[in-house]
């Protein structure tokens, strides 16, 4: 799987790129640590956890930030992402799995999240 992070500036001009090559098993794994957490704190909190860690990526990248603080942040946003998919989503971890996700940071702080099969 492949996490791939965009940050564009007000202008919509793209500002920086990255794609970080993550084990989707493994996170998946990693997650179930959080699941519980997930389901007790609910859909805002664990969406909210998505955009957080996507700009602690953002930031790492930017601040030229080491290949591995680079490699955990994007575990910590596409565990993020699944867990939002597959505890609010009805996403199942075939499908998931079969996938790339693509973060785009806008100037205004938002964050967009797709989920694009591979090809």
């Amino acid at each position: 799987m492949l996490v791939h992070l965009k940050a564009l500036n007000a202008h919509g001009r793209l500002v920086l790129e990255r794609t970080i090559p993550v084990d989707p098993l493994a996170l998946i794994e990693q997650s179930q640590l959080r699941e519980e957490i997930a389901k007790a704190k609910g859909r805002a909190f664990t969406e909210g956890a998505v955009p957080f860690f996507a700009t602690e990526l953002l930031n790492s990248a930017k601040s030229g930030r080491p290949a591995e603080e680079l490699l955990r942040h994007s575990i910590s946003a596409a565990m993020a992402a699944w867990l939002v998919d597959s505890l609010f989503n009805g996403v199942g971890e075939d499908e998931f799995v079969q996938c790339n996700l693509h973060f785009t940071l806008l100037a205004d702080g938002r964050v967009k999240y797709d989920r694009i099969r591979k090809s």
